[in-house]
């Protein structure tokens, strides 16, 4: 009797553990919203964490982790690297440290695991990456991200350091909603909307939705043409860190700085292709124009395979105990 009373413990408490350890992953989706002509984004940073990560704040200054990813669309992965390797060398006068940020993420104690993705991606275009969770730790219930928008000399969207997404609840279940149980972001010019199994929520630009303009270069478009040091990012500096970066607040605000002659209807090449911006287009200077729909999935093995297989073991293991008792 007492055999199959700590066996049934036994059971209960392997349930549990297993439950609290199931590790899996989420990914993460960007679809780039612009219309034909519009704006293109550049290589998301993605990171998950307890939900303290630092990332930005309306009003306060840029870390140079964010003038990185802003201005050039560096992160500082050594996986995934934008010529000059040293590009996380340096930051403009004012900010603080020279970290990218993956070098930032990985000097924080409280992560769990991040990536970059990709390249200059047109209008229309996906890409995603993939993270390491486990929904039971604490260092696993948050993502934050950051992405370079283009043509900018240093504009970015993404998470605000008091509004990372939450991944999972207090019982390690994932928040995705609707027919794609999924937690999806929608970014338009001036505001953020979330939508996950919690609600709606909407994050305006003064809160940090919508673009951010780093304040670390100062917006000058392509006054000098391909290859000058004092344009934008892709379309007219030569290499990496370039830019004039004298003049500037070092303070993070919504972006409302217009393409500019340089850049409206002139035809720019990156990314592979050429590439028309007009100012019709511009969602610098019109509000509510489309930028992307960031879609979260989470793909665990599903609890109830976990914590089925792991009973019938266990339950087998006490009925054997049990025979051999006999």
């Amino acid at each position: 009797m007492q055999t199959g009373i700590r066996f049934s413990l036994l059971v209960t408490a392997g349930l549990a553990v297993v439950g609290a350890l199931q590790a899996g992953t989420v990914t993460f989706s960007v679809t780039n919203d612009a219309p034909a002509n519009g704006m293109w984004i550049m290589r998301p940073w993605v990171g998950v964490s307890d939900g303290n990560f630092t990332t930005f704040t309306v009003g306060s200054a840029a870390s140079a982790a964010i003038q990185h990813e802003a201005e050039d669309g560096v992160t500082g992965d050594p996986a995934n690297q934008l010529p000059p390797s040293n590009a996380c060398s340096a930051a403009a006068p004012g900010q603080t440290g020279s970290d990218c940020l993956y070098q930032s993420f990985n000097g924080y104690a409280n992560g769990t695991s991040q990536v970059s993705i990709g390249n200059p991606t047109r209008p229309g275009a996906t890409i995603s990456g993939t993270l390491n969770t486990t929904p039971g730790d604490a260092n696993s219930q948050y993502l934050s991200y950051l992405i370079m928008a283009i043509p900018s000399n240093d504009t970015f969207f993404g998470s605000p350091t008091s509004a990372p997404v939450q991944l999972y609840d207090a019982g390690g279940n994932f928040l995705g909603t609707g027919a794609n149980n999924d937690i999806t972001i929608t970014v338009y010019s001036n505001m953020t909307i979330v939508t996950d199994a919690l609600g709606t929520f909407t994050y305006t630009a003064a809160q940090g939705g919508g673009l951010m303009d780093a304040g670390t270069e100062q917006n000058l478009g392509c006054p000098n043409g391909a290859g000058s040091s004092d344009g934008v990012a892709f379309l007219c500096q030569g290499s990496a860190g370039q830019g004039t970066h004298t003049g500037v607040s070092g303070m993070v605000e919504p972006d409302v700085t217009p393409f500019g002659s340089s850049i409206v209807n002139g035809s720019n090449g990156f990314g592979g292709t050429t590439n028309t911006f007009t100012a019709i287009n511009d969602a610098f200077t019109n509000p509510g124009n489309p930028i992307a729909t960031i879609e979260i999935t989470a793909s665990p093995e599903p609890a109830s395979v976990v914590l089925f297989g792991s009973a019938l073991g266990l339950l087998g293991l006490a009925a054997r105990r049990r025979g051999r008792a006999a």
